[in-house]
């Protein structure tokens, strides 16, 4: 899931089917997972990368 957030960040997580074909599951879904994994372990990556990752999870739950 990391690897995929690290390639996707940068063009807003990539499209919403991304997520079901990569792992079987709803963008929401993906991206409320993603953001519990970045807040359990904020050794992931650097801080900034995590919160560019987490700005994007925010705003991809807003929809």
């Amino acid at each position: 899931m990391l690897e995929f957030a690290l390639r996707w960040h940068r063009f807003g997580g990539g499209s919403s089917r991304l997520p079901f074909e990569e792992f079987g599951m709803e963008a929401p879904a993906y991206f409320s997972r993603l953001a519990r994994i970045l807040e359990s372990d904020r050794s992931i990556t650097c801080g900034q990368t995590r919160a560019a990752i987490r700005n994007v999870c925010a705003l991809r739950l807003q929809k």
